[in-house]
């Protein structure tokens, strides 16, 4: 599963509110995140955060719930039984990396003078 995968699966279970308009980086986006995860709400996808063409997801694994769903497991256990299970599933065998040639990692790629380090 990757994170695209992860928005769906949160969005169709009712686990992600998509905000579209526009919030600043600087201490509005986590303020707005903090507030609703400490009222137990749903991951948040920011998807116009000033200054940035890219989406910022927060919120992702702050509930049981959805620590379950990202791993695939019962979204009635609790959040030490789903530690339990992620520390199971990142002992076994790693899983060795495949090269792509294409796909949807190499849709923002810079090179030469656009790099900006």
């Amino acid at each position: 599963m990757d994170l695209r995968d992860f928005i769906g699966i949160c969005e169709k279970e009712g686990q992600l509110k998509r905000i579209t308009t526009e919030v600043d980086w600087d201490l509005e986006l986590s303020h707005v995140s903090k507030v609703v995860e400490g009222r137990g709400g749903p991951a948040l996808l920011f998807e116009k955060v000033r200054g940035y063409a890219s989406p910022v997801l927060t919120g992702a694994f702050a509930t049981p719930r959805r620590l379950g769903l990202l791993l695939g497991k019962d979204t009635h256990l609790s959040m030490v039984e789903l530690t339990q299970e992620w520390m199971k599933l990142a002992s076994q065998k790693l899983v060795q990396p495949k090269e792509q040639k294409d796909g949807p990692i190499f849709e923002n790629i810079l090179v030469g003078d656009d790099v900006n380090i």
